[in-house]
């Protein structure tokens, strides 16, 4: 079983075995399911959902561990302090105690799009986490609520990162550019192929020694302290991975860290089935690539670590407690009937003070998340099948500084519930829009720019300073432009203060197993021509072989059209009691293709609920056997 994190949920990648399955992957069976924290009665079992096995605790961590891992922990923005990855007490313990919340590789992707060759961040993180075996590495795999050997790193992208672990990612990465990067040891200024770290200027007294260890000059005017504090957590940053010296100088790379590659290669391997042309080992491009995407994540890193306590936490009334709380209504029996409740957390009175009164100088108000009457967007998404009707999508918070979701969830006859049982999940997530929260991005945006201008008034020499502007625009630009696009509100993503619920679980029941009759899903009888069967029969086992490792990135539009094409073909030689059901699959996937976003919108509609019996209808007249052809 491989497991991927998708917010709170799992992907549980199933064996088709001789059960039935349902979902966007019905052709091999492919299940999407999802861990109830409160477990269900029964014995666990990999063909049913609802018996799946509680979730392990959850993880925890300590602002004592991050200071372990190598981040620097400073009392708050007054206190100097230099490092790898600077952080103040109240940003680490943030982290530390917000373990269940992350950000979607997808979303860090975004930050740094990958150029051609190279693999998206989120798969250099997976790359660490399963290959690195440093002791800060090895921290952050305990974090991420699954052994590493059971998450499917191909699917980075759709993981789940807690913030805690990319801060420890960037630190150990930062740390390891570090020490195999050619060092200066005269103090002055550094050769072309070196880093200009004497182009910061120190406090008077302060040796430059090693990489880091500068302190910037204090700003001066409103949110000094807070701007001074970025400006040496973003210098740190910037003297570890020498951003101002380019990769291909110095000829240092027999020395790159075994560690390195082997990062590298991992991410390689798993990102080697959706990316085309990469890059398989360490060069001086790749190397530029690595430095660019730890920096641009350890400035994301900074900003975020400020609003990990600001989200929305979502839950269903009444509790789900066991398998069949939530149900199909049978027959003329009542609607069953739930709501999504999203409440803020508490906000108010742990801002750190330095924050308070440089939020005060520029006019900013830190939000609290909800206020009565706020307006509230709510969004679903099921994870295979439709089991529930949300009612209107639109509502406004409460009194009770709460938002609320009614819905109601299908119906199945009386005849149909004699059937299997079976359960499909879904999650709410709710969006509140609050001006208080765009001032407060805002004001975030614009200390970042201020420390970056701060950092680069203490370069005296214009060629240094041209130097250093240009590294510091490749990571720290991407932050910027991230929080401006939130304050437009023009897409959700890191800096968007939302929440999602875990995944709820409807049962409802499969149709009875079929018997020799007219429902049965036809088996064709006819025997056509031996060499068109034979065709026919050729491609479809071919089709299902792809599908077993694709050449398009899974539930893409690409892999979704080349479904489709490969199923025109093939009905070319389908016998016509056949066809009916290869006109399902291409129906079901044709309309996928055309999804914007299809990994996060299941199959709909009437052709996707036939995939399974059109699958069967083809096994049987192709007589594939499952699991023992296509495990």
């Amino acid at each position: 079983m491989r497991i991927s994190r998708v917010g709170r949920m799992t992907h549980l990648h199933l064996r088709s075995g001789g059960g039935r399955s349902a979902g966007p992957r019905a052709l091999l069976v492919v299940l999407v399911v999802a861990v109830l924290a409160t477990g269900c009665g029964g014995t666990p079992s990999s063909d049913r959902p609802a018996d799946a096995q509680v979730a392990p605790p959850s993880p925890t961590a300590t602002v004592a561990d991050l200071t372990a891992a190598g981040i620097t922990v400073v009392d708050d923005e007054a206190q100097a302090g230099t490092g790898r990855l600077l952080l103040t007490w109240v940003q680490a313990q943030r982290l530390a105690e917000n373990l269940d919340w992350g950000v979607v590789g997808a979303d860090l992707d975004a930050l740094r799009p990958a150029e051609p060759g190279m693999v998206p961040l989120s798969y250099l993180i997976a790359g660490w986490l399963s290959a690195a075996r440093t002791p800060a590495s090895e921290m952050a795999s305990s974090w991420m609520g699954l052994p590493t050997a059971d998450i499917d790193w191909t699917m980075a992208p759709h993981v789940r990162f807690p913030m805690a672990v990319v801060s420890l990612f960037v630190a150990d990465m930062a740390r390891l550019i570090d020490e195999h990067l050619p060092r200066d040891t005269t103090g002055g200024a550094r050769a072309q192929s070196g880093v200009m770290l004497a182009a910061f200027r120190p406090l008077a007294g302060e040796a430059a020694s090693g990489s880091v260890g500068v302190i910037v000059a204090a700003a001066d005017g409103p949110c000094s302290t807070v701007t001074t504090f970025l400006a040496s957590a973003i210098n740190g940053l910037f003297g570890a991975l020498r951003l101002s010296v380019p990769a291909s100088g110095g000829g240092f790379f027999s020395d790159v860290a075994r560690v390195l590659a082997t990062v590298w290669n991992t991410a390689v391997s798993y990102a080697q089935r959706v990316v085309q042309g990469l890059v398989d080992k360490i060069t001086a491009p790749v190397f530029e690539a690595i430095r660019i995407g730890v920096g641009v994540l350890g400035v994301a890193t900074i900003a975020i670590s400020y609003l990990e306590d600001q989200k929305l936490t979502i839950t269903v009334d009444p509790a789900q407690t066991g398998p069949d709380t939530y149900r199909f209504a049978v027959g003329p029996e009542a609607d069953v009937r739930g709501l999504f409740v999203a409440r803020p957390a508490s906000l108010s009175g742990n801002w750190p003070p330095f924050l308070v009164d440089c939020a005060k100088t520029a006019g900013a108000e830190l939000p609290e998340l909800i206020a009565a009457g706020a307006d509230t967007q709510w969004d679903v998404q099921f994870l295979a099948t439709p089991v529930i009707e949300p009612g209107a999508l639109a509502t406004t918070v409460g009194n009770d500084l709460t938002a609320r979701l009614d819905f109601v969830t299908g119906r199945e006859s009386e005849e149909q519930a004699k059937g299997e049982a079976w359960w499909d999940g879904v999650v709410a997530t709710a969006t509140v829009p609050r001006k208080e929260v765009n001032d407060f991005l805002a004001l975030g945006r614009d200390q970042i720019l201020a420390a970056k201008a701060l950092m680069l008034a203490q370069i005296p020499e214009p060629n240094l300073r041209i130097a250093a502007g240009a590294g510091l625009d490749l990571v720290v630009d991407p932050v910027v432009a991230k929080l401006e696009s939130d304050i437009a509100q023009k897409v959700p993503g890191i800096f968007t203060l939302r929440g999602n619920s875990d995944v709820l679980f409807v049962q409802y029941h499969l149709p009875p197993e079929p018997t020799p009759s007219v429902s049965s899903p036809p088996i064709p009888s006819a025997s056509p021509p031996s060499d068109e069967k034979a065709e026919f029969c050729a491609r479809y086992r071919a089709l299902l072989t792809w599908w077993q490792n694709p050449t398009e990135e899974e539930l893409s539009q690409a892999w979704a059209r080349y479904i489709v094409r490969s199923s025109v073909e093939m009905r070319a030689f389908a016998p016509p009691d056949l066809v009916t059901w290869v006109d399902v699959v291409i129906g079901a996937y044709d309309t996928y293709a055309e999804v914007d976003d299809p990994f996060n919108v299941p199959l709909a509609g009437p052709d996707a609920a036939r995939l399974l019996d059109a699958a069967l209808a083809m096994d049987a007249y192709c007589g594939v056997r499952r699991p023992e052809e296509f495990p």
